[in-house]
């Protein structure tokens, strides 16, 4: 029966091998168009109302301005002074590849087509190499194992929804040029490998370093590339699988990958930066360490006295980590260990980094399980069981009793390690005792269960371990991208996309295992029943995970996704470039710079690069949060800046600039609650209507009002109570009150400040803060309610620049507000306020204070 099953499978692979070529290709054109149908169904959204294309995000108006620069000028300049002023920025910091692959893109399509312009080539630019990338993946996967599971996972990559933002219209960042690469460097290391002669190995493996050095000069999650590579090696190295061809192999993929980050940028600390970082690092050792095994194998050095009394490939690494460390001692010294230590620590847990700005950007927050299912739904068990059956598949050779022991050990290896981070509330938060040991105790006890089974096959079962080298090198690299990128998608939710192809790959092998699995059944009802399921895990729109649900989710999702660069910064821009010097110097958070420098064509201290993240602190330190108009004024003559710009989404930011502003001790973090109007609790007095608006702030300060103390991060401020009086035209609040919790019970508190329609009222004793009223506004501009909710702007935030300037619309000689254009106010249920810019200007006895300038950051602030 068996047989059977096995002729009928090897009908149906020979069948897509052997048959009509055209079919196959013709259901890889369909994929790959209707992967870029999806992706262009936003193209409308991202035209400005001249008709002119922007990018979708923030980031990629950077590579623009540099494209259409080069388009101009023929090449980039050495530095751009446009960027962190005064210092500007050099080009051996940035990656201008990108910008040049638009240029060439633009000239190549334009000979076809004169009319496109650049900014159309410039949002198409994603999309294209998009389809290029499921080429390079299709025929990737298909090195791996056939062409049915090839273009299965190139159909779910197409649709997948945590690979359609990155690769859409408009995305024109590096993450879309970058995955290509990355195919290409994975796909030129396989045909390495499988290659037979030595002058075909060394040729694709300089192909694949060629492309994974590319891949570092777009971007640098190049990271994954070279651990995944070396890692790979090395664990071939350990099965005794690797031969003087996988070093060939290894060699010529290395060098042009040393070569290219080395010398064609500095964002890897050349040559010294490469030999030192982590993942960078790991390569290297993995050549030393195969250069000294051959070497020693090659000299007979240590034959009796080592390599007879363990495996070799342990011998070898235990003497090369000995001359390692002490050549690492002599020219490093030992605060190199700690160093890397804490590099490998962090990165298994915070991927993207761990100080105060990496963590308060929210696509680098770490996911929960939670997250996990809200994007994958039912497809997690695809890949998740995928994994498993592969591995089992992986680890059959070596007989019966080892196939099961490991792949039980896999299984709860990898569960634990999922869902070690569970969700917030849980006691598997990702941050408590248990979670941590659960993370890293599964990691660490797998290894330690693959370490003692490895050495218990090598001193008591010599005929097992001789069959490790039948292992295949497919599943092996396979599981080593997987477990990576495992590690990767749980440390910051941005990774999702770069776990999406691996998972696409396992899921696809998961359905086309189960079809071989089903018929091993006698009976023909079993078969067919379970071809019936398969079919509707794949097909069916109403489960969720199916190809045809992410399908139709991914096309619903591209329709409704336009430009962030909105009307309101149109105009701004617009007014900008008519109504300020060529030379004017903008200041404002980091997240605009882009599109001032773009949009508006002028200079910035921050933008979204954030080379100089030290300054992300003084901006939010000494400006947005400064405690003077003085303390600020310091820190722009610093920086030359004639500009300041804050935006209305400043106000939801503050938690992030404030915690990034703050001292060692978090002095400035705190957060601008809105509170909402319960229009059904308003009561009727003999003077007028008490309001109730309902909300919850946690005081970021003590507080003490008649000698009871409502402690900071503890009590809580749930909801105000505000009088109101209507005589004619003529509007009077009296004092408000705060309603504050604390150890379950309620405290009504007077409040001392109400702000409404631009006067501060400023009332005796209570509460310190103050309640800045808005209203609700309706389609044609029409107040709808004049205190449709408040904002509660707590002491510690009404001591800041931002409120006097933005919130209190406060007056000052040096800050004159020069543009300003919608009130803040509910509009359909949300938060609009003004674009607002002030012309600055100082005092004549004002001096620039040099330690603005600095970049290093101190410890402190890179400790979460």
């Amino acid at each position: 029966m068996e047989e059977d099953v096995d002729k009928k499978r090897e009908k149906l692979v020979d069948f897509f091998k052997k048959g009509p070529s055209f079919l196959i290709y013709l259901v890889l054109a369909f994929i790959i168009w209707f992967g870029a149908f999806i992706r262009t169904r936003n193209l409308d959204l991202l035209k400005l109302s001249s008709g002119k294309y922007v990018p979708l995000a923030l980031d990629p108006h950077l590579y623009y301005r540099y494209a259409h620069y080069i388009l101009e000028y023929g090449k980039l300049f050495a530095v751009d002074s446009m960027r962190y002023v005064p210092l500007g920025l050099s080009m051996t910091r940035e990656s201008p590849l990108l910008a040049y692959v638009i240029v060439y893109l633009y000239k190549i399509l334009h000979i076809f087509s004169p009319s496109l312009t650049l900014a159309f080539v410039d949002v198409i630019y994603p999309v294209i190499f998009f389809m290029l990338s499921l080429i390079v993946f299709y025929f990737l996967v298909r090195r791996f194992f056939n062409v049915p599971i090839a273009l299965l996972s190139t159909g779910f990559l197409a649709v997948i929804p945590t690979f359609l933002y990155r690769t859409m219209a408009g995305f024109s960042d590096k993450e879309p040029l970058a995955t290509f690469f990355m195919f290409c460097a994975f796909y030129f290391y396989v045909r390495g490998w499988q290659s037979k002669k030595n002058k075909k190995v060394m040729l694709f493996g300089l192909l694949s370093g060629i492309m994974t050095g590319l891949m570092g000069l777009v971007w640098g999650g190049v990271k994954f590339v070279l651990i995944i590579i070396a890692g790979f090696a090395l664990i071939e190295f350990f099965l005794n699988k690797f031969k003087k061809k996988d070093f060939y192999l290894y060699l010529s993929w290395l060098i042009p990958v040393v070569i290219l980050l080395s010398f064609f940028t500095g964002r890897y600390g050349g040559l010294k930066g490469i030999f030192t970082s982590f993942s960078s690092g790991l390569m290297i050792l993995g050549f030393v360490l195969f250069f000294l095994h051959f070497l020693f194998s090659k000299k007979g050095w240590f034959k009796d006295k080592l390599y007879s009394k363990m495996p070799k490939s342990i011998a070898s690494f235990i003497i090369t980590i000995v001359v390692v460390l002490l050549a690492v001692l002599v020219i490093f010294g030992p605060s190199f260990f700690v160093q890397q230590t804490g590099e490998v620590t962090s990165g298994l847990l915070h991927p993207i980094g761990t100080n105060r700005f990496a963590i308060t950007v929210s696509e680098n927050n770490q996911p929960y399980f939670s997250d996990w299912w809200s994007d994958y739904s039912w497809f997690f068990y695809f890949f998740f069981l995928g994994s498993v059956l592969l591995f089992y598949k992986l680890v059959e050779p070596l007989g019966r009793k080892y196939k099961w022991t490991f792949s039980i050990g896999y299984f709860i290896f990898i569960l634990f390690f999922i869902f070690s981070r569970y969700s917030a509330g849980a006691v598997l938060n990702g941050v408590s005792p248990l979670s941590r040991f659960l993370y890293f105790g599964s990691l660490i006890g797998f290894g330690l269960f693959i370490a003692v089974n490895y050495f218990y096959m090598f001193y008591k079962d010599g005929e097992t371990f001789v069959k490790i080298k039948t292992l295949d090198k497919n599943f092996i690299f396979l599981f080593v991208w997987f477990v990576l990128m495992i590690v990767a998608a749980r440390g910051a939710m941005r990774l999702f996309f770069m776990f999406s192809p691996i998972i696409c790959i396992l899921a696809s092998y998961f359905f086309f295992d189960l079809y071989r699995l089903s018929m091993k059944f006698k009976e023909n009802s079993y078969k067919i029943l379970t071809i019936v399921i398969l079919l509707l895990l794949f097909f069916a729109p109403f489960i969720a995970g199916s190809w045809t649900h992410f399908a139709i989710g991914s096309v619903n999702t591209a329709k409704y996704t336009g430009r962030s660069y909105n009307t309101q910064w149109e105009q701004a821009m617009g007014w900008v470039k008519e109504n300020t010097p060529e030379d004017a110097v903008f200041a404002h958070w980091w997240d605009y710079g882009y599109w001032v420098q773009t949009g508006g064509e002028r200079a910035t201290v921050l933008d979204g690069g954030n080379k100089i993240v030290w300054w992300d602190h003084f901006m939010g330190r000494h400006v947005l949060t400064a405690q003077s108009e003085e303390e600020a004024l310091e820190f722009l003559k610093t920086h030359d800046v004639t500009h300041l710009l804050i935006d209305p989404t400043d106000i939801g930011k503050y938690t992030a600039y404030s915690s990034i502003g703050s001292n060692e001790d978090y002095d400035r973090v705190s957060y601008i609650p809105l509170f909402g109007l319960d229009s059904s609790q308003i009561q009727e007095t003999r003077e007028g209507n008490i309001y109730l608006y309902r909300g919850q702030f946690v005081l970021d300060e003590d507080f003490v009002y008649e000698d009871k103390l409502f402690p900071a991060g503890e009590a809580i401020v749930a909801g105000f109570l505000l009088p109101v009086q209507e005589q004619e035209e003529n509007l009077f609040i009296s004092q408000p009150t705060a309603i504050l919790f604390y150890n379950d019970q309620r405290f009504d508190v007077p409040l001392e400040c109400v702000y409404i329609n631009g006067n501060k009222n400023i009332f005796g004793g209570g509460l310190k803060g103050c309640l800045r009223i808005v209203p609700s506004i309706g389609s044609d501009g029409t107040v709808e309610n004049f205190a449709a909710a408040g904002y509660y702007v707590s002491e510690r935030v009404s001591r800041t620049l931002f409120a006097d300037l933005y919130l209190f619309e406060g007056e000052s000689d040096y800050f004159k507000l020069v543009y300003s254009d919608r009130p803040l106010a509910l509009f359909s249920g949300s938060t609009i306020g003004p674009l607002a810019i002030w012309e600055v200007s100082y005092p004549d006895d004002l001096e620039p204070n040099p330690d603005y300038l600095e970049e290093e950051v101190p410890d402190w602030f890179n400790i979460v």
